[in-house]
C-alpha cells in the first residue's frame, strides 16, 4: 500500500509544536524512536493493539463489518504504516526533527527491542525525557484536527481500493465510513494508554538511564 508518507506528512507539519526540546540528543531520540516504532508494527505489537481498541472499536462500527472477524486485518493494514519506524509516527525525520540535523537524521542508530540483557550505554536517554517526550508526542493521537486531516490522507491514498476485497461489503464509501470511524476511535484510545508501556518500554527496550 502506498498510502504511508502521505499521511505522515500530517504528523511533520505538527511536530514543531508537538515537542520542542526534550533533553535528548539526536542519537538518543533516534534510540527511542527506532525502538518504539519497531515495537509498535511487530506482531505482537499490532495484536496487543488489537485488543486494546477492539471493544471500543468495534461498538462504534456497523454490524455488517462483522468486527469480530475483520478488525483485525483491518486496523492491522493502517497502523503498520501508522507506526512505520522508516516513515511512521516514531520516524526520527519526524519525532527527531528539533534534536538533529538533516545529515544526522540520515544515520540510523541501534534499535533494542528486548529487554536488558547487558550494560546500559551512554548513549541512551535519561528514563525521565523518554517518558515525556512519548506521552507528548501521543498526546496528539487524540487530536481531532489531526485525525481528520489523517484520515483524509488514508482516503487519498486509497486505502479503501486496496482492503475492499477483503470486506464482507465491498463497498469504497462503505469502507471509507469505517476507516473513519476506526481511526477516530482507536487513535484517542491509544494517546491515553501510556501509563500502561511508557515507562516500561523505555526501560526495558530503550533500556533508559534512571
Amino acid at each position: 500500500m502506498n498510502f504511508k508518507v502521505s499521511v505522515l506528512s500530517c504528523v511533520l507539519a505538527i511536530s514543531n509544536l508537538a515537542y520542542g526540546q526534550s533533553g535528548m540528543t539526536c542519537n538518543q531520540c533516534k534510540q527511542v524512536a527506532y525502538t518504539v516504532g519497531t515495537l509498535a508494527v511487530s506482531p505482537e505489537g499490532l495484536k496487543s493493539g488489537t485488543d486494546y481498541i477492539k471493544e471500543s472499536v468495534c461498538a462504534a462500527l456497523p454490524a455488517d463489518f462483522q468486527c469480530e472477524t475483520n478488525l483485525e486485518w483491518f486496523w492491522q493494514a493502517i497502523a503498520s504504516g501508522m507506526f512505520s519506524p522508516k516513515d511512521g509516527w516514531y520516524s526520527p525525520q519526524y519525532f527527531c526533527e528539533d534534536e538533529c540535523s538533516p545529515n544526522l537524521l540520515e544515520s540510523r542508530n541501534e534499535v533494542n527491542t528486548g529487554p536488558v540483557t547487558g550494560p546500559v550505554s551512554g548513549n541512551t536517554p535519561s528514563c525521565s525525557a523518554c517518558s515525556e517526550y512519548l506521552y507528548t508526542s501521543n498526546a496528539y493521537m487524540a487530536d481531532e484536527e489531526l485525525l481528520d486531516e489523517i484520515v483524509e490522507e488514508f482516503r487519498k491514498g486509497n486505502f479503501c481500493k486496496f482492503v475492499k476485497p477483503y470486506l464482507p461489503t465491498p463497498n469504497e464509501d462503505r469502507c471509507n465510513q469505517n476507516l473513519d470511524t476506526v481511526i477516530k476511535t482507536a487513535m484517542p484510545l491509544i494517546a491515553e494508554s501510556g501509563d500502561k508501556w511508557v515507562d516500561q518500554v523505555c526501560r526495558e527496550n530503550v533500556r533508559c538511564q534512571a
